[in-house]
């Protein structure tokens, strides 16, 4: 899938060829080498998608669909961002975010963050993980929270397509330890008794990224940002855990309504108290379908 845009003169993260590409990778389920104890395979089936009322200026930003983004789809002089749907608190959930065939620039960013982190700024730099509300991975191979960086991984290749996944692990709560969501002043890739954040890449388990992720009451959202123009990224294979029996259950509902029509008729068969918690999340009627048909192929 190509987006016609016009070209613009080479420069950095103003860097041009005329074109939106967006070449991607397959997803990584497709591929069996997972490097990590865990694997994110045995997760069951998730749904959601960027949040438009969560993103940066619509000339900074492009969602060209619910899994789609296109950063500075004319020219660069910012960087931009945009939220996930997707609520992290308290759950075990993985997702991948496949970059398209142009990753350079200052910072191309995948992570997670509160309501509180920024969306966009007028200068190159990493967002995600300016500050307090959010922890990110830099396609420079750099981690970021609270201002602070460390190297966590060799840099992405300039310009190959590859698919970060990515595994918060937030079932403790994150509510016990510093709250800079790193371990006591170490490399960050062990110990801690909050949330936790791993990234793989391209299948393979970078080791653990932080520990200890304390959002506080703030809610936690999938986030991704870029400072380079005509970048893009598409989020792909999402999965997650369940907390409960009922939280299985309702999963399984929703997964069986297909069409928002249905919704009603389901529903009202369900004792009183299931109906209530399972129209919390009525806005997911349908999409899993769409998900297992298109699995968000370009």
């Amino acid at each position: 899938m190509e987006v016609e845009v016009p070209r613009l003169p080479e420069d950095i993260d103003r860097v041009g060829s005329g074109k939106v590409e967006l070449l991607l990778p397959p997803p990584s389920s497709e591929r069996s080498d997972w490097a990590c104890p865990f694997s994110p395979a045995s997760l069951g089936p998730d749904c959601w998608m960027w949040n438009s009322l969560q993103s940066a200026h619509p000339e900074k930003l492009i969602l060209v669909d619910d899994a789609t983004v296109v950063f500075h789809p004319v020219w660069s002089n910012s960087t931009a961002g945009v939220r996930g749907t997707r609520l992290l608190n308290g759950g075990m959930y993985y997702w991948e975010i496949a970059f398209g065939s142009r990753v350079f620039g200052s910072a191309m960013m995948v992570g997670v963050s509160t309501p509180a982190g920024r969306l966009e700024s007028r200068d190159f730099e990493p967002i995600i993980g300016e500050d307090e509300h959010s922890w990110g991975l830099s396609h420079t191979g750099h981690i970021f929270h609270n201002g602070k960086k460390h190297l966590y991984c060799p840099p992405f290749q300039e310009n190959v397509p590859t698919v970060v996944g990515v595994l918060f692990d937030g079932r403790t709560d994150g509510r016990t330890g510093g709250g800079d969501g790193r371990t006591d002043g170490g490399d960050g890739r062990t110990g801690g008794g909050g949330g936790t954040l791993t990234f793989f890449k391209d299948g393979v388990c970078l080791g653990l990224a932080f520990s200890d992720i304390n959002p506080g009451r703030r809610e936690l959202y999938p986030m991704v940002s870029s400072t380079a123009a005509k970048t893009s990224m598409r989020v792909q294979n999402m999965r997650r855990g369940h907390h409960n029996l009922r939280d299985r259950c309702r999963d399984v509902i929703l997964r069986s309504i297909c069409r928002p029509a249905d919704a009603e008729e389901v529903l009202k068969r369900l004792p009183l108290s299931l109906r209530r918690y399972v129209s919390q999340q009525a806005w997911k009627i349908g999409r899993h379908k769409r998900c297992e048909r298109d699995k968000f192929s370009a």
